[in-house]
């Protein structure tokens, strides 16, 4: 596997907590952006989206925790280096 790990900040949808809400609770609901940090794989980047995946299963070839945001609500994305080499950690506690 040989896709680069990336952090994508992005404006998500999101629905008011209550479902009825006064009017100061409404301009402050519709004042913030409801941004969210996500860390994966970057897996493809096309003209319309940007796809990302958490979890990669080398042994059964799988990918988890996709996720599919259109390129007009990511804010930012930036590369994480993998450190060079990558070395299994060594202090896991046994079960």
């Amino acid at each position: 596997m040989d896709k680069p790990l990336v952090r994508m900040v992005w404006n998500d949808a999101c629905d008011s907590h209550d479902p009825w809400i006064s009017e100061r609770e409404l301009d402050e609901f519709a004042s913030t952006p409801a941004l969210v940090e996500s860390v994966g794989y970057l897996i493809k980047k096309t003209k319309t989206h940007i796809t990302i995946a958490g979890d990669w299963l080398d042994d059964q070839k799988l990918w988890g925790r996709c996720t599919k945001v259109p390129k007009k609500m990511v804010v930012s994305i930036e590369m994480i280096p993998f450190p060079s080499p990558v070395v299994p950690p060594t202090d896991i506690p046994e079960h």
